[in-house]
Parts: structure tokens; sequence; C-alpha cells
């Protein structure tokens, strides 16, 4: 995946130290960067809040505009989170578009439920967990594509170089002209 997309959610420290965070978007589509969102119930930027911000990049697929998101949602609470959802939500009305990221809910939990309910995306997964790396209990971790573009495989990947296992999942892309 030769293109790619980072937006930042904090950094700290000092000149000569600091910490620094972030979503990044990796593609073989090229990319455009369209923003870096502020979340609801963000930290002051004085605080680390790796749930800040949610990267949106585009790619083109035979033509037409996918809008891709990179999101880290809050642990803080389920108020928070629900309103990011929300917020998630209102972000990808009136076209196609593609979430993946941390969600910081499993999907049955009711912070998920603009999302299950706007069904624009494949359900999503419930299994293998994702969270804590090093003994998953928690599936927070998701990619949701569009409703259209059926599940081919799905993959977490078993290591603890993160806190949460990575997800791979691929989908078949429709054949848009025949769409329309």
């Amino acid at each position: 995946m030769h293109c790619w997309a980072y937006g930042e959610n904090f950094q700290v420290g000092l000149p000569f130290l600091r910490v620094s965070g972030g979503n990044a978007i990796l593609s073989r589509r090229p990319l455009q960067v369209l923003e870096n969102t502020d979340r609801p119930g963000g930290a002051p930027f004085w605080e680390i809040d790796p749930a800040r911000r949610s990267l949106w990049c585009q790619i083109e697929i035979d033509g037409r505009p996918v809008r891709v998101g990179a999101v880290r949602l809050s642990a803080k609470s389920n108020a928070i989170r629900l309103d990011q959802m929300r917020q998630l939500v209102e972000a990808t009305e009136g076209g196609t578009s593609l979430l993946a990221g941390n969600f910081r809910a499993e999907p049955g939990e009711p912070s998920f439920a603009p999302l299950r309910d706007a069904a624009r995306w494949c359900e999503p997964q419930d299994e293998p967990a994702t969270f804590p790396a090093h003994e998953p209990r928690s599936r927070f971790d998701q990619v949701l594509a569009p409703r259209d573009w059926p599940l081919v495989r799905h993959t977490v990947l078993d290591t603890e170089l993160a806190g949460q296992r990575p997800v791979v999942s691929e989908f078949r892309l429709p054949d848009l002209a025949e769409a329309h």
C-alpha cells in the first residue's frame, strides 16, 4: 500500500522529546486528504487524548468518490461515544463511505446504535476479539464497508505490537457502472 495519510490527535512534550499519536489510512489507491475532524467530547490540547480527531480521505473507485474515515472513539463515557457515533453518521451522509478503527464499543452496545440504525454499512464483526492485544476479550476494532461490498476475507492478526490486534478485511467491490 503505497498511498498513506496521517492525522495527528495529540502531541505533548519538549522540543527534544515528544510523544504524538493519531490516525493513519493506508491504501493501494491514491488518497486525497479531506480533513482531520475534531470529535465531540475531546480533551483540551494539553491532555493526551487519542480520541480527539477522525481522519477523512477520499479515494476513487470506477470514477466515483468513496469517503474513507480512520476513527478512534472515546473510552471516557458511553454518552461521549454515542455523540461521536452520531457525528460519524452525519459526516458520511449522501455518499459511499468506509469506516475503520477503534470504536471502543462492542457491536451490540447502545453507543453503536447510530451506525447500525443508519444501515449503510456491512454488519460489524463480533469475533475474534481484538482488545487487549495480550489477551483479547473485546471486539472494539472494526472495518465497516458499504452494504453492497461483500466481505471476502476477514482476519485479526495475532500480534502484540500495539494495545489492540490489527484487523484486515477484504471486500469485493461492486461494478458501479451496473449500479446506475
